[in-house]
């Protein structure tokens, strides 16, 4: 299912007050990317991690931290 490297691994590191957007083609995985990097969506393979956190079982730990707004239908 996923074509993109980032989907396999992804460290982009962090750094205080930065932002990240995730861009791509229409189908590319984005959007369930950030679902479950926000903790909204369990990986069928592997693990997410945000902060050092396991996603979605310590989703409260870094929830202040993380903001998600999806597109607009």
């Amino acid at each position: 299912m996923w074509d993109t490297a980032c989907s396999r691994r992804c460290h982009p590191g962090h750094s205080a007050r930065r932002i990240y957007g995730v861009v791509g083609p229409s189908g590319a995985g984005k959007t369930t990317l950030i679902r479950m990097l926000s903790g909204l969506a369990i990986p069928t393979a592997g693990t997410a991690k945000v902060l050092g956190s396991l996603m979605p079982f310590e989703r409260r730990a870094v929830e202040h931290r993380f903001g998600y707004m999806p597109q607009e239908r």
